[in-house]
């Protein structure tokens, strides 16, 4: 099955989020996903990035607030891509990959 195809499953599905939830799942994967590879900032602070580009707490590291922010972006451009049934290109991989 490709992604087009699941696309299509899910929206026959009729499963319809409110806009808090969808930032809440976006927060949670974005969170999971960045701390398996060591990152320190919990899912408040994710939550605060996204919501509004801040964040708060001792001992943050830059690299951190960034990969976040990176993850988010990427994340938003990849569903955004789908949506508009984009085909999949050497250019969209490096856009998601910047």
């Amino acid at each position: 099955m490709d992604i087009f195809d699941l696309l299509e499953k899910y929206k026959s599905a009729n499963i319809a989020l409110s806009l808090e939830q969808e930032r809440e799942l976006i927060a949670q994967y974005i969170h999971s996903t960045n701390q398996l590879e060591g990152n320190m900032l919990t899912l408040a602070q994710t939550q605060s990035i996204i919501d509004n580009g801040e964040v708060s707490g001792e001992h943050i590291k830059t690299r951190d607030i960034l990969e976040q922010k990176g993850t988010y972006k990427a994340l938003i451009r990849m569903l955004n891509a789908v949506r508009e049934k984009e085909p999949l290109s050497i250019e969209l991989i490096k856009e998601l990959n910047w």
